[in-house]
């Protein structure tokens, strides 16, 4: 037996009796029309946090472009290894209000 199992059994019990029953339940939002890759990429052109997951690359150097010709290398079943085939990461891109995503909600 695991030394740390019972501990790990005492947190999960305590989980799943008290942060449950206190879970914030996610927002629906019903669109007023279905986003496409325009509103996406609307919301791209302005983001900078670009992340390669292959080799934990992230800077300034990327930028939408070097997304999108990531994204579109990987749909023609290309070679991620390769510099411009690499399809990169974006975290917390921010839609800006009447731009982007923010117009279908």
């Amino acid at each position: 037996m695991h030394p740390s199992k019972d501990v790990g059994i005492q947190i999960l019990k305590h989980l799943s009796t008290t942060a449950l029953a206190n879970e914030v339940k996610p927002q629906k939002m019903e669109p007023s029309y279905p986003p496409t890759g325009a509103e996406i990429f609307q919301d791209l052109r302005t983001h900078s946090g670009f992340f390669n997951h292959l080799n934990g690359e992230s800077h300034s150097k990327f930028n939408w472009i070097d997304f999108l010709m990531g994204w579109e290398a990987m749909k023609d079943n290309a070679n991620p290894l390769m510099e411009f085939h690499m399809p990169l990461v974006a975290f917390d891109v921010i839609a800006h209000p009447g731009k982007g995503l923010s117009k279908c909600v």
